[in-house]
């Protein structure tokens, strides 16, 4: 759905099935922006954030969730520094609100002058 819907607003999706294989990705072809869950098998969501932090500080991160204990994981993920949390269910156009605004945020701003 997520990938579906970044496509239709014009963003090139790569995708990942694990976070391992999301860092791999990130170190070999940096993204522009990462969407990640936040409770998956062998590294979560903060522990993904917290590794693309180490070589790639600037890169916008997105954490979704939709576990019951959703928004205590999704408070974590913004104090370490996501650009946008969002909790499941949410729509695709709430999606792509959030990947814009993280694509304009102050940071890329300042970095691009």
């Amino acid at each position: 759905m997520m990938a579906t819907a970044l496509n239709q607003c014009g963003h090139t999706v790569e995708e990942a099935k694990s976070a391992r294989e999301a860092l791999e990705k990130h170190r070999q072809h940096p993204a522009d922006l990462i969407v990640t869950d936040l409770v998956m098998k062998e590294m979560d969501g903060t522990e993904l954030l917290r590794r693309v932090r180490a070589f790639s500080p600037q890169t916008p991160i997105i954490g979704v969730s939709g576990h019951r204990h959703g928004k205590i994981y999704l408070n974590m993920l913004r104090l370490l520094g996501a650009a946008n949390v969002l909790a499941k269910p949410f729509t695709g156009d709430e999606l792509a609100a959030a990947v814009e605004k993280a694509l304009v945020a102050p940071s890329k701003e300042s970095s691009a002058a």
